[in-house]
């Protein structure tokens, strides 16, 4: 193999690669949540503050007394969920529940998340108090 082809591998190589990630943060992140602020507030804030390209699936309950929480109920076991709860986050093949989980993925996805275990045990400990 001489030293061009081998080149021009590489170069088609880094194409593609570069090609793939663009198409993977070309698609839209959507939020899935309640329309309050409530949970998915903090997962707002953090998509907002790294201008991540989402959209948000909105349910709504109506008013009181009679909620009627069916725009959720009617879909909630056909988003393919592992466990299917609010918020929820799909990226591309990624379906993620539970507000901590999410925040965890946005940060590590955009390069907010430390790479030192120790650091990042910190930063999940900051997050994790126990409630009294």
């Amino acid at each position: 193999v001489s030293t061009q082809s081998t080149g021009s591998f590489n170069t088609l190589q880094h194409y593609y690669i570069l090609n793939l990630t663009e198409l993977a943060m070309s698609e839209k992140i959507t939020l899935g949540y309640w329309k309050i602020r409530g949970l998915a507030e903090p997962i707002r804030a953090l998509l907002n503050y790294v201008e991540a390209d989402y959209k948000e699936d909105v349910y709504e309950c109506g008013d009181a007394p009679d909620f009627d929480r069916s725009c959720w109920m009617d879909v909630k076991f056909t988003l393919g969920l592992a466990f299917p709860n609010l918020p929820y986050l799909f990226d591309g093949e990624v379906k993620l529940t539970q507000s901590i989980p999410i925040l965890h993925y946005v940060a590590s996805k955009f390069g907010l998340a430390p790479r030192d275990p120790v650091a990042h045990a910190q930063c999940d400990m900051s997050i994790t108090w126990p409630k009294i």
